[in-house]
């Protein structure tokens, strides 16, 4: 499995050019933001006949959404009206029913009540926000992708697996990319697996709570590796896991250990950014 990695610069002047200090109409300006309730799609556009969402876009629960409009459908259908936000997520516009973002205040009211120019000026000062939300995203991707460099391993994505409903068993699916210019052999992956009490468990087989899974290469630069662990642990009591070691060896036969693993695991924030890419 390949996974192309690409490295953003994120340059200040951007930054300085997309600032939004520009005088207000009546002090009416605010930045508006909603919190996703819920995994949604959005839509691109509006159906008027019945009021549903074309050109869906799948966005997560909890993302933070820049608000820069607001529009009523009525629908042909029905008569019925369905009252939408318009937010702007990754250079496009999108809607969003009301009820579905978790706002601070009732920005839908706010925006109704702002003249044809007031709303211009508000659209295309939280465009430039959202633009800025987005570089920020970036650039924190770009410093985790340097920092992982130096420590010489990514874990893109890693989970706990119940063996079966039938044996006690549990299993390890881990995922890895090689940030560096070197070919990895080997590498040597130590978990800590935790109980429904956050207890370690001791495995009874093994009699250790912590154990070491060895993942064979070769990961070239720049590409990843899957592995799955069957029976890591000999009991289904496993509720979460810690990765509290990795050991890396290159095919240069030099090592490297990475004893602060949690720091080269990537977040769901950083993962979507990669795989936008892809």
């Amino acid at each position: 499995m390949k996974s192309s990695i690409k490295f953003y610069l994120i340059i200040a002047l951007f930054l300085n050019h997309l600032a939004f200090c520009q005088e207000t109409i009546e002090d009416n300006q605010i930045i508006a933001l909603g919190l996703l309730k819920n995994d949604m799609h959005l839509g691109e556009n509006i159906d008027t006949y019945n009021c549903g969402l074309k050109y869906l876009n799948e966005i997560k629960q909890g993302e933070v959404l820049v608000i820069t409009g607001i529009k009523e459908c009525v629908s042909e259908k029905d008569n019925q009206s369905a009252k939408f936000y318009e937010v702007k997520f990754n250079e496009k516009y999108l809607f969003i029913e009301v009820d579905f973002l978790i706002c601070e205040k009732d920005y839908y009211q706010i925006i109704n009540s702002f003249t044809e120019q007031e709303r211009n000026i508000f659209r295309d000062n939280s465009s430039k926000v959202a633009d800025i939300q987005k570089l920020d995203k970036l650039k924190k991707f770009d410093e985790f992708i340097k920092y992982s460099t130096q420590q010489g391993l990514i874990v893109k994505k890693w989970k706990i697996i119940d063996e079966s409903e039938y044996t006690d068993g549990t299993s390890v699916e881990i995922e890895f990319i090689n940030p560096t210019k070197k070919t990895i052999k080997y590498i040597w992956t130590t978990f800590v697996g935790y109980n429904a009490v956050e207890d370690p468990v001791i495995d009874r087989m093994k009699g250790v709570k912590n154990i070491t899974v060895k993942s064979i290469g070769p990961i070239k630069p720049d590409e990843s590796g899957l592995y799955t662990f069957e029976y890591v642990w000999y009991t289904d009591i496993v509720e979460t896991a810690k990765i509290t070691n990795i050991k890396i060896q290159y095919m240069d036969g030099t090592f490297k250990t990475i004893t602060l693993p949690d720091k080269e695991i990537m977040s769901d924030s950083l993962l979507k950014i990669l795989d936008e890419q892809d």
